[in-house]
């Protein structure tokens, strides 16, 4: 099935790009690669969340065999199966009873584990920056010193007879991190709704607040929040250059900013757009009419521009003037996401009691910040004002 979606997508995407890079394509055939593209990005919905599922299972399969494996640091260990905490998120819904609503032999108030898993499903529906950078967790949100430390500009010299070695220490720097409180509303269902045992209650709440979390996660990793606690991702990446035109990006400045990037950086560098950018490119040919724009079955959902990856940001802006719709770098050593704990959802018994309905909301802590220690593995691409 998952193979046989990817290979759907391909073909769209291939038979979009031959129209599109014809010189004398119609109307009627661009409006038809419009809509192959877009039938294409509804597979990659498709394919994100068969692929997360895919895992899912097997993650499952190895925890229910033999002993459990080891947990992050700070997380508890989850011996339940899923069927039980399913069981019991439903039986919280309904009741609002909390008192079996634990899990491991902490006794800590019921935050459903198993949310995660179905967050992550729903996370590429929103492009996959918010997971490709890097993730750090920690149990709690207290402000935390992130050190960093340069040390490029030392290396080993040639040192004469008798000569004293001078002192050359790293260049050492730190970020302070500090967690902004996220929620995701109110949701309000009908006691009726919460009575009918034929309605899969785990399944829909979850998937709802999974789309408001990771819509809202991955609008503040790109335009960041009031607070600065989350720190907008341009803000993290350093100038790489200014395209000639205001309106589109020639093949010459594409190389220019692959050139224009650290080479330590490469082998794990992506490129940051959103799906319209990325449709554009499938338009754009080298010097010798090949396109730079290569679907590809193989690469984990992720297409390829000069044989480096592509990261799809929804919240990234248009090619426009004075824009920057690329990005292009390390995501893991520019930038850290950090979350703190799991998300908590809380039931509202008795604020909509006189409608008949109970309220149920979703909290959690995040942050973001830049790691740039001062060799900068992000750089953009800024169109002409």
């Amino acid at each position: 099935m998952l193979n046989t979606l990817k290979t759907q997508r391909t073909k769209l995407l291939l038979d979009a790009q031959q129209i599109v890079i014809k010189k004398d394509a119609t109307t009627e055939e661009r409006t038809s690669a419009k809509a192959m593209i877009a039938d294409a990005d509804l597979l990659d919905e498709r394919i994100a969340l068969e692929e997360r599922i895919a895992k899912n299972d097997s993650e499952s399969e190895v925890r229910s065999a033999g002993r459990p494996p080891r947990g992050i640091p700070g997380e508890n260990a989850d011996a339940t199966s899923l069927d039980e905490k399913r069981a019991a998120f439903v039986n919280y819904m309904r009741t609002g009873e909390t008192r079996d609503l634990v899990t491991g032999t902490t006794g800590a108030p019921f935050i459903p584990q198993g949310f995660s898993s179905t967050l992550t499903e729903a996370a590429k529906l929103w492009g996959q920056l918010a997971v490709s950078v890097k993730q750090l967790r920690t149990a709690t949100g207290e402000p935390m010193r992130i050190p960093l430390a340069n040390d490029t500009n030392n290396a080993f010299t040639l040192l004469g007879e008798s000569l004293p070695v001078s002192e050359a220490d790293p260049s050492l720097s730190g970020i302070l991190s500090q967690v902004d409180k996220i929620q995701g509303g109110i949701v309000k269902v009908s006691r009726e709704m919460l009575a009918d045992s034929y309605f899969d209650l785990d399944s829909w709440l979850r998937g709802e607040f999974a789309k408001r979390y990771w819509r809202g996660v991955s609008s503040a990793i790109r335009n960041g929040t009031s607070t600065g606690n989350v720190a907008a991702i341009t803000s993290v990446a350093v100038a790489g250059i200014t395209t000639v035109s205001p309106t589109q990006i020639a093949y010459p400045e594409i190389a220019t900013i692959v050139g224009n990037l650290e080479s330590a950086y490469l082998p794990s560098a992506s490129w940051v757009m959103s799906s319209a950018t990325r449709a554009y490119f499938l338009g754009v040919v080298d010097g010798f009419g090949r396109p730079l724009y290569v679907p590809s079955v193989n690469t984990d959902n992720l297409d390829r521009i000069l044989s480096i990856p592509v990261v799809i940001d929804q919240f990234a802006p248009a090619i426009a003037a004075g824009t920057t719709p690329i990005l292009l770098g390390s995501l893991t050593d520019a930038y850290t996401l950090r979350s703190v704990g799991e998300i908590e959802v809380l039931r509202l018994n008795e604020r909509y009691s006189d409608t008949y309905e109970v309220g149920f909301q979703a909290f959690t802590r995040v942050s973001g910040f830049g790691t740039d220690a001062g060799t900068h593995p992000l750089i953009k691409l800024t169109m002409h004002a």
